[in-house]
């Protein structure tokens, strides 16, 4: 530290937070700690005809509240509202709402094959953890891959558009098997099992049946809490 402390440790995380942009004190649009104001609709509270998500953002009617964060989570769920209410303010039609959700699942690889994460006040660590945020990633990158876009992108280029994502649903077919099947292991669990399950070794790669856990406990909230009681994984830690 600058005063000549050492403060002991076996890992140094170097976290910092978002900053406002010079470009968004340089626009005559009105801020609020930093940030563009929008209201509930992702509208400019000074420039109506101005939508914007993500970290450039403070909603006002949530500046006081601990969410959204500036995280990938709240702009990603941001884009279809500001699509929507683009449409709709141009051809004067009531606008479309957006409400954050006040949780979502962190995840922080830590470059030696392992990620950190955590949601609903525990943590959890592993090689698990990574392949379970690649697999997320990857899917989330897949829906701007043209292969799934074009019929026969290669020899065609953006000639034929699939209507929907057509050719996305037959590459993900024997995917989504894998997903039913550990979805039904989740939901056949108790707490307890649950706990267990979630809180394997560090080494342990296998991550849809963990995965299809946390989205149970995602939606059902007296498990969740089981679950998280229950719950004391080999490496003790809780973030």
């Amino acid at each position: 530290m600058d005063n000549g402390t050492t403060l002991e440790c076996d890992v140094a995380v170097w976290a910092t937070g978002a900053e406002p942009q010079k470009v968004s004190a340089e626009s005559d649009l009105e801020l609020m700690k930093g940030f563009f104001r929008v209201n509930k609709y992702l509208q400019s509270t000074s420039h109506p005809n101005v939508f914007a998500g993500g970290d450039c953002i403070t909603m006002e009617d949530y500046a006081d509240k601990p969410y959204p964060t500036k995280a990938g989570v709240y702009a990603v769920r941001a884009g279809p509202i500001i699509a929507q209410n683009l449409y709709k303010y141009a051809t004067d039609e009531p606008l479309v709402e957006y409400v954050p959700q006040t949780v979502f699942l962190s995840l922080m690889m830590t470059g030696d094959g392992n990620c950190i994460g955590s949601k609903f006040g525990i943590s959890f660590v592993g090689k698990w953890v990574w392949e379970m945020k690649d697999f997320i990633d990857m899917s989330f990158m897949d829906l701007f891959n043209p292969n799934y876009l074009y019929n026969d992108y290669k020899n065609k280029g953006m000639a034929e558009p699939v209507e929907s994502s057509v050719l996305f649903d037959d590459v993900a077919a024997n995917t989504k098997d894998i997903i039913e099947e550990n979805k039904k292991k989740a939901m056949a669990m108790n707490a307890e099992e649950a706990a267990k399950v979630l809180g394997c070794e560090e080494d342990n790669k296998d991550f849809h049946e963990r995965f299809q856990i946390l989205t149970r406990m995602h939606f059902e909230e007296d498990f969740r809490a089981e679950v998280c009681k229950c719950y004391k994984p080999p490496y003790g830690i809780n973030l």
